[in-house]
């Protein structure tokens, strides 16, 4: 009996660290083409920008060791790193998983850049269906126009415009996005994510600007748009309502 309670208990504790002893996967890492506005942007304690990496997994509770600056958001679906201009390594600690060390260097990058974003696509191997290999998680590609001075939010969370494109990596399932400009009517949506390839999404924003056209009989005549000189003679130009 005393033999049997032995093994139970072996079997136990061989078994939760089993559970706790999945492995973290890189599928890749690499500097992206995205733009690190200011809102977005973070300085050291040497008031230096620092580098940012969107890290793809879509497993709560993760955190992240190294040369970290402040907390690292999380949308559901990635994580914003932020970390100190030259750089070279960061720990991720997954729950159920190994601590894993990504070395950049491994990947051709030498040190990381102030004021560059980067993306480290990580593959949870508990979260991972056995057949598919699945992430559960896949790209939603949103096209905006216009394609300056547009603000875009998923899921309530402010995302980089780069050319009037967004690319978010989000978990399966029904997201949100809302879209405005200044001049333009606002947009709401919802899309769906899931495996079959990314999702893309075009979003055209419908002005709401009136066009007026001043012609005065008198010639020369100065005109004025709003107390403000708009030119003289005939003048046309664009008005937000109102």
């Amino acid at each position: 009996m005393h033999k049997q309670s032995i093994l139970i208990v072996l079997l136990s504790i061989f078994l939760s660290i089993n559970a706790l002893g999945q492995e973290l996967t890189v599928l890749g890492f690499r500097p992206t083409s995205e733009i690190m506005h200011v809102p977005i942007q973070r300085a050291d304690a040497n008031n230096e920008i620092c580098a940012m990496i969107r890290v793809l997994l879509p497993v709560s509770g993760v955190t992240f060791e190294g040369q970290t600056v402040g907390d690292s958001p999380y949308n559901g679906s990635e994580y914003r790193v932020y970390m100190t201009r030259g750089t070279k390594m960061l720990k991720v600690n997954c729950p159920g998983h190994y601590p894993l060390m990504v070395d950049f260097r491994d990947y051709g990058i030498n040190a990381l850049e102030g004021k560059r974003i980067y993306e480290l696509k990580l593959k949870a191997q508990s979260f991972v269906q056995p057949q598919a290999a699945d992430p559960g998680a896949n790209y939603l590609i949103l096209n905006v126009q216009p394609a300056q001075g547009v603000s875009v939010k998923v899921d309530g969370t402010s995302q980089i415009v780069d050319g009037g494109t967004v690319s978010v990596y989000l978990k399966y399932g029904r997201h949100t996005y809302h879209v405005e400009s200044d001049g333009y009517a606002p947009e709401d949506g919802t899309v769906e994510i899931g495996p079959a390839g990314k999702t893309v999404k075009e979003v055209r924003l419908q002005s709401v600007m009136a066009t007026l056209t001043v012609s005065p009989e008198t010639p020369g005549c100065a005109v004025y748009v709003n107390d403000r000189l708009k030119g003289t003679g005939t003048w046309g130009g664009q008005l937000p309502a109102g």
